[in-house]
Formats: structure tokens, C-alpha cells, sequence
């Protein structure tokens, strides 16, 4: 049995280290020796209570514009078959990387997002970025401008969800990596120069003129379907209407997803893809509670809600 301040400083080390690490800390510096197998279970109950505060609440002020994403990155699970043996779960032991979603949002000109994540669906995914987007301030009048790479479930989510209000932007760096590999083709001799000059077009919104150049290109290719070209030229014209880069330019909204890769990195990679760790996705999903709730400033509320009762 663990004291409250306790516990709240195994919660703290198992939600940035490993079990094992938070162990070692723990008795580095309170020299207190506990294991690692009750840490993980400290851990996992209080990310289990944090589930209850992760539903991020609406704002009743609405805001003009809110700017968000979403993407996803795998993490590593392990799941048991108990049907096969249930004597002993270690032998139907399987491996294997499923995705989890991050969504976030933030108000026009903010740096502080609210982050919501989850191991389920693509509808889960959409409710947490649904979530964020209500918890700015979203209203009748709101925009919502929303940055992510091509996935179609990004795309199908933002329109179930907001319609007419929101407009879903293709990322930028995500459809400049389709370009410098056409580059290379469509210019081997100075590809840099070709890339700079189809950004520069892309962002004025004269996307005909590169897709002329990679439709010329295409027809006179030899390498036929494998055409890095043909592969740029598929992309954009499925995503067409996604790439209105010169309206958020001059709308002063972003055109780059680096928010939601840094998320993924700081948020869920940097705990739940650490060296040997393999998660049930049951224990990552409340991991990503925790992770959550921390990276939105949201700690010091858990613990006095608790202390209050109200979890």
C-alpha cells in the first residue's frame, strides 16, 4: 500500500521511462525500492482513472478560426490467444504494430494545442479530433482549418464531421516529397531547381501548370507506371481540391503538419516506443490517457479531482 504523494511520483517517472527505469529512479532518489511490476500496475490504475477526464469538455466561447490534425503512428503490441492454450499464455504470444491516432487543435495563431488520442477506429480517431475542435471553441460560425497528410480517413472524418465549415488541407512537406522524387526524374540535371520552382507554383495555386509539366512528362517516360513522375501526377489530381495553399498563405493559417509529427513524437513515440516495449493494447490505450492528459496540462487537475473525490 502507497501513500498518495507516492504513488503520484511512480505515476510521474512510469509515464515518461520504462517500468523497469522508474524502479531504478525511485530508488536513486527517495531510496525507496519498489518493483517494477507494481509500478506498472500504479501506473496503468491511475491512466485508468485519467479515462474519465481525457473527454475533453466543450468551450462555451466560440472562436473564429481553429487550426488542427490528426495522423497516426504504430506502436508495438503484444496479444494472447487464450483459446489455443490456457495453461500457459506465454506460448500464444504474437507480435505485431498497430496504429494509434493522435488528433489536436488549437485556436488560430496559438502554440498550445489540446492533444486526444486513441488505439480504436477511425470513427474514435475522428471523435478525439472532434473533441479538440469543441474544446477550443468550436460554434456556429467557427472555421476549422485542418493540415494532414493524404489518409483518406483524415479526409472522410473532417467532412462527417464539419462540413462546409472546415477546410482539409493535403500537408505540404507531405506533397513536396511526391515532387522531389518526380524531380529527379523529370529533371535529373538540376532537380533542385525543378522542385523549388513546382513549390513556388504550388503555393500561387498554379497547380495546372505543374501537372501540364508532369503530364508531358509522363507520356515520353520509359519506366511507364513505375514513373515517379506518374506517381506525383496520381497524387495530386486525387487530392486536387486539397491543395489550396495560396488561400491559407494569405489566411495566415498553416500549410505544414509539423504539429501533429511532433506530437507523435513527444506525446505517444516517446513512451510507448521506447527499446523493448511491448504494450496489451488495452495498457497502451490508457497509456495514451496518460500521456494525453499530461502534454494538455491536465495533471495537477487529476490529482486534486481525486483528492476530491470527484474520480
Amino acid at each position: 500500500m502507497c501513500s498518495e504523494p507516492l504513488e503520484r511520483v511512480i505515476v510521474d517517472f512510469g509515464a515518461d521511462t520504462s517500468f523497469e527505469k522508474a524502479s531504478q529512479k525511485l530508488k536513486e532518489h527517495y531510496g525507496v525500492e519498489i518493483s517494477s511490476s507494481v509500478i506498472r500496475a500504479i501506473t496503468q490504475k491511475h491512466a485508468r482513472n485519467m479515462a474519465e477526464m481525457k473527454n475533453l469538455k466543450a468551450q462555451k466561447n466560440e472562436v473564429h478560426c481553429i487550426t488542427g490534425s490528426a495522423d497516426g503512428v504504430l506502436v508495438p503490441i503484444v496479444e494472447m490467444n487464450k483459446e489455443k492454450n490456457k495453461n500457459d499464455l506465454r506460448k500464444t504470444r504474437t507480435t505485431c504494430w498497430k496504429e494509434s491516432r493522435l488528433a489536436l487543435a488549437c485556436e488560430k495563431g496559438s502554440v498550445t494545442p489540446v492533444y486526444a488520442a486513441t488505439m480504436g477506429s477511425k470513427d474514435d480517431a475522428g471523435e478525439k479530433l472532434n473533441q479538440c475542435v469543441k474544446h477550443i471553441g468550436m460554434g456556429n460560425k467557427t472555421s476549422v482549418h485542418i493540415v494532414a497528410d493524404g489518409a483518406p480517413w483524415i479526409e472522410e472524418q473532417v467532412e462527417k464531421l464539419f462540413g462546409d465549415q472546415a477546410n482539409f488541407l493535403i500537408d505540404f512537406y507531405h506533397m513536396s516529397q511526391y515532387l522531389a522524387e518526380a524531380s529527379k526524374c523529370c529533371c535529373p540535371d538540376s532537380s533542385e531547381e525543378w522542385l523549388k520552382s513546382s513549390q513556388n507554383d504550388m503555393k500561387k495555386n498554379k497547380k495546372e501548370k505543374v501537372l501540364s509539366l508532369l503530364r508531358k512528362h509522363t507520356k515520353e517516360c520509359s519506366m511507364g507506371k513505375s514513373c515517379p513522375a506518374k506517381k506525383c501526377l496520381n497524387y495530386l489530381e486525387k487530392r486536387i481540391i486539397h491543395l489550396d495553399y495560396q488561400s491559407a498563405l494569405e489566411q495566415g493559417l498553416p500549410i505544414g503538419s509539423g504539429a501533429i509529427e511532433s506530437g507523435n513524437r513527444h506525446v505517444i513515440q516517446q513512451r510507448l516506443k521506447i527499446p523493448g516495449a511491448w504494450w496489451k493494447k488495452e495498457n497502451a490505450e490508457v497509456m495514451l490517457n496518460l500521456r494525453t492528459l499530461r502534454a494538455n496540462g491536465d495533471w495537477e487537475s487529476y490529482w486534486l479531482n481525486k483528492n476530491k473525490g470527484v474520480i
